[in-house]
């Protein structure tokens, strides 16, 4: 591997483990993190709602996602796939955040415990999907369509959980 693409692979790799790590814990228990959660009801919106201000990271994405489509270079689509990986990971952090101003003071720090344990169990992943291309100038394209993958599922379910909130 020549210079250039080691240090781009090195750029790729410390960017997403700093925006997926925050601490080592367990495995992310998915079957059993819906039962456990605590919304109050006796809820106000959270102040930051009053704005009414809602960034959104969608056109920038399909932007990215088009730009990708028509390129060829390897080391061109690299660098596009890893911006697309921390835009849904912006949008993610938002979502969770919006999630957490919805909870109860004490289920917080429950939830948050939970995203440390996805987080670590989305870099495995995503370490494991580099590995598979070990060797291969693919690899770092793979591992951030997998952290992709598991950013988006885990946004969706943010957003789900967020839609049965209600305010009393």
């Amino acid at each position: 591997m020549t210079g250039l693409k080691l240090g781009v692979l090195a750029l790729f790799w410390v960017g997403l483990s700093a925006c997926s790590q925050v601490s080592a814990l367990a495995p992310f228990d998915r079957a059993n993190s819906a039962e456990k959660v605590v919304v109050s009801s006796e809820l106000e919106p959270p102040l930051i709602t009053s704005l009414q201000w809602t960034p959104t990271y969608d056109q920038p994405i399909r932007q990215l996602e088009a730009l990708l489509a028509s390129q060829t270079d390897l080391q061109e689509r690299n660098q596009t796939i890893s911006n697309l990986a921390y835009l849904h990971d912006a949008q993610l952090y938002m979502a969770f955040h919006e999630w957490l101003d919805y909870l109860h003071e004490s289920a917080r720090p429950r939830e948050v415990e939970q995203q440390n344990r996805w987080l670590d169990q989305r870099q495995d992943a995503i370490t494991a999907a580099f590995k598979r291309y070990e060797g291969d100038p693919q690899a770092p394209y793979q591992a951030a369509e997998a952290f992709i993958r598991m950013t988006k599922e885990r946004q969706v379910e943010l957003v789900q959980r967020l839609s049965r909130v209600r305010i009393r």
